[in-house]
């Protein structure tokens, strides 16, 4: 895949991220939000989004990755955009938030990366950050 169709693929999934965030095309994400569960649970209060939308904001999350993952973008980029995401949903420091590093995870998932690939994925964008790293897994563990 070629450096420009990576980002024509970002630029649509940021695209319909935004356009999801304004107004409500269809059902299907309430259904895959409403079934995914665990992990999420007890890292939600960690979470400062606005308006306690944090299913919303863990969609967002998880389509961004998934495209991501299937793109194989920049990490710069990468971590930018889930940076504005985070800032939308009033997430100052989204690589410490457990929430926003387990919605990786479950787009990585979503995007049926095997086990292995996922923890590269992790030590890639984390590095040395643990917490980061194991909140990702346990997201991307939150789907059997």
């Amino acid at each position: 895949m070629t450096r420009s169709s990576v980002l024509v693929t970002l630029a649509i999934a940021w695209l319909s991220v935004a356009i999801g965030a304004g107004c409500s095309i269809s059902n299907s994400s309430e259904t895959l939000s409403d079934s995914i569960s665990s992990p999420f649970d007890w890292s939600s209060g960690s979470s400062a989004s606005s308006g306690g939308d944090d299913s919303a904001y863990r969609q967002d999350v998880s389509d961004y990755t998934l495209a991501f993952s299937e793109a194989s973008g920049d990490w710069a980029a990468f971590r930018h955009g889930v940076g504005r995401l985070a800032a939308e949903h009033g997430i100052a420091n989204w690589e410490e938030d457990a929430f926003t590093c387990a919605s990786i995870g479950l787009g990585l998932q979503r995007g049926g990366l095997d086990l292995e690939a996922a923890d590269r994925f992790g030590a890639d964008l984390f590095g040395s950050n643990a917490r980061g790293r194991q909140a990702l897994l346990a997201g991307y563990a939150s789907i059997p």
